[in-house]
Parts: C-alpha cells; structure tokens; sequence
C-alpha cells in the first residue's frame, strides 16, 4: 500500500530514486496489485477502503481511456475489477463477442473474469479455445505485459482450477509449472504469483498424507545425498560435487524408503565468458562508453563536448582504461529501440550494469532515463520500463589498484528475460596513486572554450591563449562563444605580443562585432600595433576614431541636460566640446544637427516657461541658428548636406524678414550647388524676396522660372515639375493683382484656384456682380432727379419708375428693408428705360446717375435689373423736410416737419415713427411749431410724414436708440483666441505662400534632430562600439 501512486495506481519497478514523478501508475502494474489485494481481503486480511477504493477508481479510469479496439488492455483491466467483485457483465460480453481478436493470454484473463463473475461455462469455452491454440500465437501478442509463456499457464491453471478442478488438463499445467521454476520462483519475476497462487491450490486440494520418509539422491549412480523428511520439512537443497559429474548427459536417480510423495528440480549452473556472450534480439540496443570524469578547475567540473561547433565535424571520445586510485570515470549508458513500437507494446525493460572490481560508484552520480535503479555488490540494475530511449549516467572513483574486466551490460525484457541486448566487455586498470596512464586525453572544443575562458579569468593569458588559438584554429564554433573567443585572443595579445595578431582579432571584432566595445585605452595600444607592423594610416584611422568615440562618449552630457529640460545649458555644453576636438566629419555632423536642433526649439519657444523666464524669444533662437548655419557653411562648405544647410539658413532669414540679404544668399547658393536638389527652392525663395519687396519686375521673372522649370528626381531619376511650381503660380497671380492687372490675375489665380482657397476667393473678387441704389433719394419739386446707381461687371440694365403711396407702403414693410421683395405684378409703371453700362467686364465698382422724369410730387420706386440682379430705391419729390433729434438713452424722437421751399413749420402733419427693434408705429400730428414727439423708440428710427395735400417726408437714424440689449459675452478662450485669429489672418497670405518652404525645411529639421538625439543618446561607454561600429 505503501507504493501506491497519487492517482491510485502502481509503477511496475515499485519505489523510484527520484527519477520519475510518483503521481502517475501504470495500468497493467495496478491490475496484477488490484488483484492481489482482492485476494487478501477475501483472505481475512484487513485493506485500508481509501486505498482500495482509490485503487478501483483508477483501474475504471484506465479503462476508460482505453481504445476501442484495445481488448487486450480491457480483458486485463476487467479480470482485476472482477476479482475485486466490481465485474462488468457488459464488458464482458463486448470482448466475448471480439474474442476472435484476443491473444491466448487475453482469452485466459477473460476466462478467468467470467469465472469471478460466475459464468463457469463460458469460460469453459474460452478455455477451450487456448487449449486448441496450444498455447501459442501464430505472432507476438498485442501486449508486451502478456508475453510471457510462464504466466499464461499460470492464469490458465487458474481458470481450471475455478471451472473445472477436476480436468486433467490443469494436472499437466501444474506439472509443467513446477518443472519450470528456478529455484523457488518462476520467470519472468511477475509470473512468480500467479504460477505460486496456481500450485498452492492444487497441492492444497490434492496434498498427499503420509508417513516420514527417507529420500536418497544419486548422480551418475554416485550417491550425492541423503535426505529425511516428515511432514514439517520444506525445500531442501543438495550441492552436487563436480567430481560427480561426466563428459556429456548426466544422470539422476532417486531411492525412496518409506511412504511418501516429493517434487524435484535439477539446475545446472556455470558461467559464460563475456566475450562470447551474445544478444537473442534486435529490437533494442545498447552502448556504452567509459570516459575519463570532467575535468576540474577550482573545485568545479569542466564541461565538455562538441555543442558549441557547427557545420560538419568529426566526433571523438577520450576512453578510459587506465584509472588511478582516488580518480574518476564516468560511464554513460545509451539504450534504444528500434524501429516504431507501439508504447503499449513495447517490452518493459531492466539493464543489469556489472561493475569493474576496483572501483565504487559515486554517490548521487547516478542519473538518466529510468524508473529506479538498485546498486548491489558487484552491479548496478536499472528498471527503464516502456521508454523509447534512455540515456543513463553514473560516476565511479577507483579505490583497489589492479587490472580488471568489467562484463558486459545486458538489458533484457522483463516479461521474456531470454530476450536480451549485451555490449561488448571493457578492461580498465586501476592504477596506484601517482602512477602514469597510457591514455591519451584529447580537448573537445567546449572544454578549449571553458579552460580559456576560465584562465582568462584568471590572469593567465598565457595559457588562455593556448587554449582559445587551438579551438579556433581546429574547429567551426558558434558565433556566440567564437565573439568571446576573439574578444580574449584580442586582449591576450595586446598584453603578450605579436602587434600582427593583435590587428587580425582587431579587425575581426570591427568587422563581425561592431557592437563589441574596446576600451580607449587599448584602443591606443590597437592603433600602436598598426604602427609597428608599419600600416600608418590604419593606425591614423584608429587614432582618428578614439578620439571620434571620445566626443560622442562628452556628447552624452548635453543629452542628459536635454532630458533634464536644461536646453540652453546643453548648447553651451556641445559648443563647447565642438571648440576643444579638430574640425572633423563628425564634428560638423554634430554642429549642423545642433544648429537644426536650435532652429527647431525657436519654433516652440514661446511654450517654454525657462526660456520665457530668461526672455529668450523665438527671434533670438532662429537669429542664433541663422549664425550656426552660417558658420557651418563657412567651415565646411563641401558637405555633402551643405545645400540642405542652405535651404535651411534661407528658411531662418525669411523668417527674420531679411529679404535683400536672402536674395543675396540664395543668389550664391544657386551658382555653388547647381546640382542640389534645392534649386528650384533658392529660385523660389528669391521670386519671393522680391515680391515681398515690391519688386514685381524680378519677382514675376524668377517666380515664372519656377513655374516652368523641370528637376530631376534623384530616386527614379525622371524629370518633373518643381515642388514649388504651384505657389510660384500663385505669387505671380498675386503680383498681377497688386498691380491691378485683373485679367492677368484671373488666368493665373484659375491655375491654382483647385489648390489654394485664397486664389478662388480672389477670383470671386474680381468676377462677382453687383448692383446697387440708394434706399432714399428726396428732391424738391421742379429739381431734376437723379439716382446714383452703382453697378460691377454688368453690362446694360433696365429701370422701371412705380408711383407708390409711402404710407401704405410703410405699414407693410416696416422700417423699408425688403422693398426688393414688393409685389409689383400687374402695375403699369411710371418710367421704363433700358440704358447701357459696359462690356460687364469691369473687375471693379463703378457708379452712374440714372435721369429720372419725374415732375409730380409724391413717391417712386425705382427697380432696376441686370441680368439676374435686382437693386431698388425709393424717390421722394417733395417740398417737405424733416428735421430729427433723437436722445439716444431714452429713445426720444422729435421730428419738426417744415416745408422747405415756403420755409416756414408745417403743423398738422401726420407723423409715423418706428424704431429696427419696434413692432408698432408711433403716431400723431404736428403742433403749431411743427413739432412730433414719440417716446420709447428701440433701434434706428425711422420717420415718415404726410401731410393732407399728400405730401410726404422721410427720415432713416443711425444711432441705436433706447436700452441695448446684454450681449453674449465671449468666453476666455474666445478672447485669447482672437489676437491668434486676428494674427493668421494678417499673414494668412505669406504663410500660404512659405508653407511649402516650411514642410520641406521641417523635414530636414527633424532628419537632423534625430541626428542630435544620436549624439546625445549614443552607447559609447568607454571605448568604440554599440552603434559606433564601422567608424574605421
């Protein structure tokens, strides 16, 4: 019980040393225990029910999982619930019905279930079909659990003895059981309880009953023993001499005196030399070596092997045959099958490992693919079970001097133990302490590896390098340990010489492992070995690159302060450092990128509290890369990024208004990089200097330049338009409209006017129609009456005059404001005219007095239409005037009526007033002086006048008379929004026309600010490497 596993069942090899988790059982192990603890429950003997019922569980579990076909395994599984009185009649019946398919030792289990169940006479019949196979197959059974001839008869005479005790065939089944035992067991080793159980009922049911008895023994008629026996005896055992013994058959006789009845077994017993010990089966194979124990250094193994080579090489061992008292071996065992086996199928097998006299194995050494092993004297025996491959390992000291053998490893299947594997024997000599081996040890190329490196650890470069140059010189490594390899050649020569060894590992570190980083300090001694071996400017180059890794390595302080937000206390470091090294590539790398670095920082230097504080401006920022780009063009000006230094210097003075120095500039910049891609933008940029500078002439010269000028482009290298073609287009139909040149505006402003909303719009300017008169004309009678009409792009008009009644009228429309909108369908007008303006392609306001003839007082409408406009005025032919104070505060309106050619007040004047924001007119007449006061009038006044004589006046105010109302107040976002607002609409048109200049200098712009962020976030530690690489 005390094996049993955590599922419930039970492992075949019992306890484990460590070397298989005790949570799993095997299901043929646990049926074979099952049925033996049935047994002595149904004996008396008293079985813990967890255990048991833990144990069924499984077994229920096992089969379950079983597969369909898999009726081996099932008849095995039901015989042991069967015993246990937990039989499944079902299942049984399911593999009677299949019983075709069943080995003779699946038939036998199954009998042997249906017997449990107490179906006597169907296992009777299954009997009988195992009887008729004589107890073979014609091929191997499916099961290697039930492979076993011995422990079929055993279940065989089982079965009888349940359903037929007193057949004669189990008479033969005993007898042959016991004339197959070895000794008082039978084999294999679990054939032993079913074959015991087998005999202990047939002799208890038949035992015979006598008196005691004296047995004698004879060997080739020579007496050997003498044996008295009475009830009480048990198995005696007699050594036959060998002087007993003859050439050929021996013979044995035995003399009875007395009553009685014995059995006997006779075993001949003697060695096979090794050598000629051979394997009875190809199905598995074994191998073992017997090498020299790892070595140490410091206490601590050296690992070995060929693990860290690749590509094809030649595999070696180092054999041990000599081993010294107090020295270790190591002995690997390899165990294989071969060909496909099912797992189910495959034979459970047991290596026996003889031991060399002379040696002892080391404890805790023993490890590998097995079950559990047993040590005893002279041999070690390991329980692989069912695995596909094993490898096992175990170490041995030698303790005795001599010369042994050591017999050959067998592995034999458990369940048929004449099927074995065997190698071949080994000698080893155990050799007194200090005396020297033959052997011959050989390096693999990991313990090369693992003793250079370790010497090199240790300060022995001397023989690290002896190490690390035979492992390199006689085999292919791995990248990883062949980088560490170079990298302790390399510093192993630099301490002890050759210079030319110290500058082949050199170069293969910067050629292979340029992230690799040397130390400055011997880099120095790198650039010394060039020197000596007479390669000057390599040593040059070398020298060149310290101090290049120098600079980055400084550079890193300016980055730590831009990270800190201390962004001018970072130039001031990088400008420094740019004055203390030699004007090299990298140096004006670095002074491009932070003069670009600066440039962009002036672009958000309005949202930095730290340069606010110091009252730094964007100004002040872009002045200060405007003189970086300067110098840097001065200092290097055949840089490969000088005409990108220049479109960028342009971009700062354009910023700065600069213009007639940036025409200068860029007028240079165009004749020294002819073959920049940039040209077109130097062009552009001077087109629009001059054009800021109201210097049409060039402007329109140099921006037409651009419009039609054809680049190359460097990627496909196909020409195409220049990527400032559109805005020059644009500035040229600007140019043509601030010099008045509508026509000319139009053809260029409809080129872009898909691209630029600023150019539609001015052609709508330019395009759009009007027509306009004024809302009230007033003239005195007999006063010629002329309307001034204002009109825009319309060629010819055509006027209609109405009579109307202003009173009336004014009830309608209130305060006058559509009398566009009069219905005037189906009047006869006063006049009609038709009069001609133009060619309607005016592109500007113009005015014209229309001639109106009308004689009689009163009130006219005047309409005029041209083309789908209209515009409208009213006429008043009166001799009346209004004179009109207003009080603004209480919306006090006094209108004095008078007659302004008699010039005298007209009383009794009929008055109407309204105010934008009234509903209702305001009525009364004129007093004496001729004088109406109307209280309470909201919005702009308007006054209208009738007299009896039909007569009228008008008046239309200005002022917003009476209470306002509160107004929505703007938020304060809206206010600070507005200064923003105001501002982009006041450059709205230069940024639209540097917008192109911008994008592509904003691209350069963080090109370089990546190039700064390199410098200052580079991987230079203390040498060259990381992302310094190539530097050479």
């Amino acid at each position: 019980m005390a094996l049993q596993t955590d599922d419930g069942g039970w492992i075949w090899a019992g306890a484990t040393n460590g070397n298989q988790s005790r949570g799993a059982g095997q299901a043929y192990m646990s049926a074979r225990a099952m049925w033996a603890l049935s047994l002595a429950r149904k004996a008396g003997y008293r079985v813990d029910d967890t255990a048991f019922d833990m144990g069924l569980n499984y077994l229920r579990t096992e089969l379950a999982k079983a597969a369909v076909a898999d009726y081996e395994t099932k008849a095995v599984l039901l015989h042991a619930l069967s015993a246990a009185d937990r039989g499944d009649f079902t299942l049984a019946n399911q593999l009677y019905r299949n019983r075709p398919s069943l080995s003779s030792a699946g038939l036998a289990y199954l009998a042997l279930a249906f017997a449990e169940m107490d179906r006597d006479p169907t296992a009777n019949e299954l009997l009988a079909m195992v009887a008729e196979r004589k107890f073979a197959d014609a091929s191997r059974p499916a099961l290697a659990w039930l492979a076993a001839p011995t422990e079929l008869r055993a279940i065989y005479a089982l079965a009888l003895e349940r359903v037929a005790p007193n057949d004669v065939r189990l008479r033969e089944q005993i007898e042959w059981l016991m004339a197959h035992r070895t000794g008082s067991r039978w084999s294999p080793d679990k054939a032993t309880g079913p074959a015991m159980l087998a005999a202990c009922r047939w002799y208890e049911r038949t035992r015979f009953v006598g008196d005691a008895y004296k047995l004698t023994v004879f060997v080739n008629d020579l007496q050997a023993g003498e044996l008295n026996i009475d009830a009480s005896s048990l198995t005696q055992t007699i050594d036959v001499p060998a002087n007993l013994l003859k050439a050929g058959k021996q013979s044995v006789r035995f003399t009875l005196t007395g009553r009685g009845r014995y059995t006997y077994q006779c075993v001949l017993g003697g060695f096979v030399p090794g050598d000629k010990l051979k394997a009875t089966t190809d199905d598995w194979y074994v191998n073992r070596t017997i090498e020299p124990a790892p070595l140490e250094r410091d206490g601590q193994p050296i690992p070995r092997g060929f693990d860290i080579v690749r590509g094809n090489y030649k595999f070696f061992r180092n054999p041990l045959t000599d081993l010294n008292v107090g020295r270790r071996g190591h002995v690997e065992l390899r165990v294989g099958r071969r060909g496909e086996t099912p797992e189910t199928n495959r034979a459970y097998l047991v290596v026996t490992e003889p031991l060399p006299a002379g040696v002892s194995v080391v404890e805790n050494s023993v490890r590998g693919g097995f079950e559990r092993f047993e040590q005893t004297a002279g041999a070690i025996t390991f329980f692989i079970g069912n695995r596909d491959y094993a490898s096992i390992e175990y170490d041995v000291h030698g303790y005795l001097p001599g010369d042994y053998r050591t017999a050959p490893t067998v592995v034999r299947d458990a369940y048929r133990p004449d099927q074995m594997a065997v190698t071949g024997p080994h000698a080893l000599d155990v050799l007194a302490v200090g005396e020297a081996s033959q052997d011959t040890y050989r390096l693999t190329p990991r313990e090369l590896f693992e003793l250079g490196k370790r010497e090199f650890d240790a300060g022995n470069l001397a023989a690290a390098g002896a190490h690390l140059t035979q492992l390199l010189n006689d085999w292919t490594i791995n990248d990883a340990e062949y980088r560490e390899s170079v990298r302790m050649l390399l510093d192993v020569h630099l301490k002890n010489g050759p210079a030319a060894d110290v500058v082949r590992y050199f170069e293969i570190i910067i050629e292979k492992y340029p992230d690799l980083e040397i130390p400055f300090g011997k880099l120095v001694q790198v650039a010394d070995a060039y020197h000596e071996i007479a390669e000057y400017e390599r040593s040059y180059l070398v020298f060149r690159a310290t101090i290049e890794a120098s600079f980055l390595r400084e550079s890193q302080i300016g980055g730590f302060l831009e990270q800190q937000d201390e962004f001018l206390r970072s130039v001031d470091v990088i400008s420094s450092l740019q004055r203390q090294y030699p004007p090299e590539p990298y140096l004006a790398t670095a002074e491009y990128a932070l003069a670009q670095g600066i440039y962009a920082k002036g672009l958000e230097a309005a949202d930095d509290p730290k340069l606010r504080a110091k009252k730094i401006t964007r100004v002040d920022l872009v002045q200060q890369a405007r003189r970086r780009l300067d110098t840097f063009l001065t200092a290097y000006p055949n840089d490969p990024a000088a005409d990108q230094a220049s479109f960028s210097l342009a971009n700062a003075m354009l910023e700065l208004e600069l213009y007639e120095r940036t025409i200068q500039r860029c007028e240079q910049f165009a004749e020294r990089y002819p073959d920049s891609e940039y040209l077109d933008s130097y062009w552009y940029v001077i087109g629009f200097c001059h054009f800021a500078l109201g210097q049409h002439e060039q402007a329109l010269a140099m921006c037409r330049k651009v419009a039609e000028t054809r680049v190359t482009d460097p990627a496909s290298g196909q020409t195409r338009d220049s990527n400032n073609k559109w805005r020059a287009i644009y500035i040229l139909g600007q140019i043509y409209h601030s010099l008045g040149e509508a026509a000319q505006a139009i053809t260029e402003y409809r080129r872009v006017d898909d691209r630029f909303a600023d150019a539609r719009q001015a052609i709508d300017y330019f395009l759009h129609k009007e027509l306009q008169l004024p809302d009230v004309t007033t003239f005195k009678p007999g006063e010629a009456a002329q309307v001034e009409l204002g009109f825009r792009n319309i060629a010819e008009v055509d006027t209609a005059v109405y009579r109307i009644d202003l009173l009336k009228f004014s009830l309608l429309r209130r305060d006058l404001s559509d009398i566009t909108n009069i219905n005037l369908a189906g009047i006869r007008p006063y006049y009609e005219a038709r009069l001609k303006l133009g060619d309607g392609r005016d592109y500007r306001d113009r005015t014209t007095k229309l001639e109106l003839p009308l004689k009689d007082e009163g009130a006219y409408l005047v309409v005029c239409r041209g083309e789908n406009l209209y515009a409208s005025g009213m006429v008043l032919v009166t001799p009346l005037g209004l004179e009109v104070q207003e009080e603004v505060s209480s919306g006090q309106v006094r209108a004095t009526v008078r007659n302004v050619v008699e010039d005298r007040y007209k009383h009794d004047v009929l008055v109407k007033v309204i105010g934008s924001r009234g509903n209702d007119f305001v009525s009364g007449k004129t007093d004496l002086r001729g004088v109406f006061v109307a209280e309470g009038i909201l919005g702009r006044s308007m006054v209208i006048a009738q007299s009896g004589d039909g007569r009228y006046a008008f008046y239309r105010g200005e002022r917003d008379l009476g209470p306002h109302p509160q107004p929505n107040q703007p938020t304060p976002d809206q206010q600070a929004a507005e200064p923003a607002q105001a501002a982009t609409k006041a450059g709205g048109a230069k940024g639209e026309l540097l917008e192109g200049l911008r994008s592509d200098n904003g691209i350069i712009i963080e090109q370089q600010q990546m190039n700064l962020n390199n410098f200052y976030n580079n991987d230079v530690k203390s040498g060259i490497g990381g992302g310094f690489g190539g530097g050479f």
